[in-house]
Protein backbone atom coordinates (compact mmCIF):
# COMPACT_ATOMS: atom_id res chain seq x y z
CA UNK A 1 0.00 0.00 0.00
CA UNK A 2 3.18 2.88 0.91
CA UNK A 3 4.77 1.43 -2.19
CA UNK A 4 2.09 1.96 -4.71
CA UNK A 5 0.53 5.23 -3.24
CA UNK A 6 -2.92 3.81 -1.89
CA UNK A 7 -5.00 6.46 -1.14
CA UNK A 8 -5.71 5.63 3.16
CA UNK A 9 -9.88 5.83 2.44
CA UNK A 10 -9.45 3.23 -0.35
CA UNK A 11 -7.25 0.82 1.90
CA UNK A 12 -9.88 1.52 5.14
CA UNK A 13 -12.63 0.22 2.17
CA UNK A 14 -10.11 -2.69 1.68
CA UNK A 15 -9.68 -3.32 5.20
CA UNK A 16 -13.55 -3.64 5.93
CA UNK A 17 -14.45 -6.00 2.98
CA UNK A 18 -11.60 -7.83 4.31
CA UNK A 19 -13.49 -8.41 7.46
CA UNK A 20 -16.99 -8.83 5.78
CA UNK A 21 -14.90 -12.22 4.73
CA UNK A 22 -12.46 -12.89 7.57
CA UNK A 23 -15.02 -12.55 10.28
CA UNK A 24 -17.56 -15.18 9.03
CA UNK A 25 -14.78 -17.43 7.79
CA UNK A 26 -13.14 -17.81 11.13
CA UNK A 27 -16.87 -18.33 13.12
CA UNK A 28 -17.64 -21.04 10.18
CA UNK A 29 -13.95 -23.01 10.76
CA UNK A 30 -14.49 -22.50 14.62
CA UNK A 31 -18.11 -24.00 13.98
CA UNK A 32 -16.65 -27.16 11.72
CA UNK A 33 -13.60 -27.47 13.86
CA UNK A 34 -15.72 -28.02 16.82
CA UNK A 35 -17.72 -30.92 15.01
CA UNK A 36 -14.80 -32.30 13.61
CA UNK A 37 -13.45 -33.31 16.75
CA UNK A 38 -17.20 -34.52 17.90
CA UNK A 39 -17.20 -37.09 15.22
CA UNK A 40 -14.18 -38.52 14.50
CA UNK A 41 -10.94 -38.89 16.94
CA UNK A 42 -8.34 -36.45 17.53
CA UNK A 43 -5.71 -37.14 14.87
CA UNK A 44 -7.80 -38.18 11.97
CA UNK A 45 -6.37 -37.52 8.66
CA UNK A 46 -8.76 -34.58 8.27
CA UNK A 47 -7.70 -33.47 11.38
CA UNK A 48 -4.13 -33.53 11.15
CA UNK A 49 -4.58 -31.48 7.79
CA UNK A 50 -6.72 -29.08 9.41
CA UNK A 51 -3.56 -28.84 11.77
CA UNK A 52 -1.40 -28.25 8.68
CA UNK A 53 -3.73 -25.40 7.90
CA UNK A 54 -2.99 -23.88 11.14
CA UNK A 55 0.66 -24.52 10.38
CA UNK A 56 0.91 -22.33 7.56
CA UNK A 57 -0.96 -19.51 8.16
CA UNK A 58 0.81 -19.11 11.42
CA UNK A 59 3.93 -19.49 9.54
CA UNK A 60 2.15 -16.84 7.17
CA UNK A 61 1.19 -14.44 9.89
CA UNK A 62 4.69 -14.32 11.09
CA UNK A 63 6.01 -13.43 7.41
CA UNK A 64 3.71 -10.87 7.52
CA UNK A 65 5.37 -9.17 9.90
CA UNK A 66 7.79 -8.15 7.12
CA UNK A 67 5.51 -6.07 5.86
CA UNK A 68 4.34 -3.81 8.75
CA UNK A 69 7.17 -1.17 8.92
CA UNK A 70 7.45 1.19 6.15
CA UNK A 71 10.84 0.71 5.37
CA UNK A 72 10.87 -2.95 5.75
CA UNK A 73 8.02 -2.92 3.24
CA UNK A 74 9.67 -1.14 0.18
CA UNK A 75 12.75 -3.14 0.93
CA UNK A 76 10.71 -6.20 0.49
CA UNK A 77 7.54 -5.46 -2.00
CA UNK A 78 9.50 -6.38 -5.26
CA UNK A 79 11.40 -9.42 -3.65
CA UNK A 80 11.10 -13.28 -3.71
CA UNK A 81 9.87 -12.66 -0.37
CA UNK A 82 6.57 -11.72 -0.72
CA UNK A 83 6.25 -14.82 -3.54
CA UNK A 84 6.84 -17.33 -0.08
CA UNK A 85 4.16 -15.39 1.81
CA UNK A 86 1.72 -15.44 -0.78
CA UNK A 87 2.43 -19.52 -0.88
CA UNK A 88 2.21 -19.90 2.23
CA UNK A 89 -1.33 -17.85 2.73
CA UNK A 90 -3.27 -18.82 -0.21
CA UNK A 91 -2.23 -21.65 -2.01
CA UNK A 92 -0.93 -24.20 0.51
CA UNK A 93 -3.15 -22.87 3.62
CA UNK A 94 -5.79 -23.28 1.79
CA UNK A 95 -4.82 -26.44 -0.29
CA UNK A 96 -4.84 -27.82 3.18
CA UNK A 97 -8.10 -26.72 4.49
CA UNK A 98 -9.57 -28.17 1.16
CA UNK A 99 -7.53 -31.33 1.88
CA UNK A 100 -9.16 -31.76 4.96
CA UNK A 101 -12.82 -31.05 4.07
CA UNK A 102 -12.03 -34.12 1.63
CA UNK A 103 -11.07 -36.21 3.57
CA UNK A 104 -13.93 -35.62 6.62
CA UNK A 105 -16.63 -35.81 3.92
CA UNK A 106 -15.42 -39.01 1.77
CA UNK A 107 -16.47 -41.47 4.44
CA UNK A 108 -20.15 -39.64 4.85
CA UNK A 109 -20.44 -39.46 0.80
CA UNK A 110 -18.70 -42.42 -0.53
CA UNK A 111 -19.61 -44.74 2.31
CA UNK A 112 -16.04 -45.82 2.78
CA UNK A 113 -12.83 -44.81 4.93
CA UNK A 114 -10.25 -43.52 3.18
CA UNK A 115 -6.63 -45.51 3.41
CA UNK A 116 -5.37 -44.02 6.52
CA UNK A 117 -1.36 -45.10 6.16
CA UNK A 118 -1.80 -43.45 2.55
CA UNK A 119 -3.38 -40.15 3.89
CA UNK A 120 -0.74 -39.46 6.45
CA UNK A 121 1.80 -40.25 4.18
CA UNK A 122 0.33 -37.59 1.93
CA UNK A 123 0.24 -35.03 4.79
CA UNK A 124 4.05 -35.52 5.96
CA UNK A 125 5.38 -35.49 2.58
CA UNK A 126 3.49 -32.61 1.21
CA UNK A 127 4.08 -30.57 4.77
CA UNK A 128 7.98 -31.43 4.25
CA UNK A 129 7.60 -30.35 0.67
CA UNK A 130 5.64 -27.20 0.97
CA UNK A 131 8.16 -26.05 3.45
CA UNK A 132 11.23 -26.85 1.08
CA UNK A 133 9.76 -24.84 -1.11
CA UNK A 134 8.49 -21.81 0.61
CA UNK A 135 11.93 -21.10 2.85
CA UNK A 136 14.52 -20.67 0.20
CA UNK A 137 12.35 -18.36 -0.99
CA UNK A 138 11.84 -16.48 2.00
CA UNK A 139 15.50 -16.42 2.61
CA UNK A 140 16.47 -15.48 -0.97
CA UNK A 141 13.80 -12.64 -0.70
CA UNK A 142 15.52 -10.85 2.91
CA UNK A 143 18.81 -11.45 0.76
CA UNK A 144 16.96 -9.03 -1.67
CA UNK A 145 16.38 -11.43 -4.68
CA UNK A 146 13.82 -9.61 -6.85
CA UNK A 147 11.30 -10.96 -8.49
CA UNK A 148 9.35 -10.53 -12.29
CA UNK A 149 12.73 -11.67 -13.53
CA UNK A 150 13.56 -13.97 -16.40
CA UNK A 151 17.01 -13.68 -16.89
CA UNK A 152 19.42 -11.91 -14.34
CA UNK A 153 22.16 -12.05 -17.09
CA UNK A 154 25.39 -9.98 -15.39
CA UNK A 155 24.50 -8.35 -12.72
CA UNK A 156 23.60 -11.41 -10.33
CA UNK A 157 27.58 -12.49 -10.72
CA UNK A 158 28.36 -9.52 -8.19
CA UNK A 159 25.70 -9.28 -6.35
CA UNK A 160 26.58 -11.03 -2.82
CA UNK A 161 27.77 -14.72 -1.84
CA UNK A 162 23.73 -15.60 -0.81
CA UNK A 163 23.08 -14.62 -4.98
CA UNK A 164 25.80 -16.37 -5.85
CA UNK A 165 24.75 -19.45 -3.98
CA UNK A 166 21.30 -19.30 -5.28
CA UNK A 167 22.79 -19.40 -8.49
CA UNK A 168 25.00 -22.65 -8.11
CA UNK A 169 21.94 -24.22 -8.22
CA UNK A 170 21.36 -25.57 -4.88
CA UNK A 171 18.37 -23.52 -4.34
CA UNK A 172 16.74 -24.21 -7.17
CA UNK A 173 17.46 -27.97 -7.08
CA UNK A 174 15.66 -27.96 -3.82
CA UNK A 175 12.73 -25.87 -4.89
CA UNK A 176 12.93 -28.50 -7.97
CA UNK A 177 12.62 -31.86 -5.57
CA UNK A 178 9.94 -30.37 -3.55
CA UNK A 179 7.88 -29.50 -6.17
CA UNK A 180 8.16 -33.35 -7.74
CA UNK A 181 7.52 -34.30 -4.06
CA UNK A 182 4.40 -32.19 -4.24
CA UNK A 183 3.63 -33.44 -7.24
CA UNK A 184 3.88 -36.85 -6.37
CA UNK A 185 2.25 -37.17 -3.12
CA UNK A 186 -1.13 -35.34 -5.11
CA UNK A 187 -0.93 -38.37 -7.27
CA UNK A 188 -0.54 -40.81 -4.10
CA UNK A 189 -4.05 -38.73 -3.19
CA UNK A 190 -5.77 -39.26 -6.15
CA UNK A 191 -4.89 -43.11 -5.73
CA UNK A 192 -5.78 -43.09 -2.38
CA UNK A 193 -9.58 -41.63 -2.90
CA UNK A 194 -9.87 -44.03 -5.77
CA UNK A 195 -8.68 -47.22 -4.56
CA UNK A 196 -10.45 -46.52 -1.08
CA UNK A 197 -14.12 -45.44 -3.39
CA UNK A 198 -13.67 -49.72 -3.78
CA UNK A 199 -11.30 -51.09 -1.22
CA UNK A 200 -11.75 -49.08 1.92
CA UNK A 201 -13.42 -50.12 5.16
CA UNK A 202 -16.98 -49.11 5.23
CA UNK A 203 -18.10 -46.30 7.28
CA UNK A 204 -20.77 -46.52 10.17
CA UNK A 205 -22.28 -43.75 11.91
CA UNK A 206 -20.74 -42.90 15.42
CA UNK A 207 -23.78 -42.33 17.72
Amino acid sequence: MIVFDLKPFVALLGLLLFLLMAIPLALISVRWLVKQYKITRLFSPAAVFLLGFFIFLIAGFNSEQGFGPSTLDIQLHDTLFVIAHAHLMIFFAMMFLALSFVYFLYPGKIGRTMNAPMAYTHFFITLVAACILCLPMHYEGLAGMPRRYVDYGGWINNYNSWINFYQSGYINGKISISILLLIGTQLLFLFNVIYSAFRGAKWQIKP
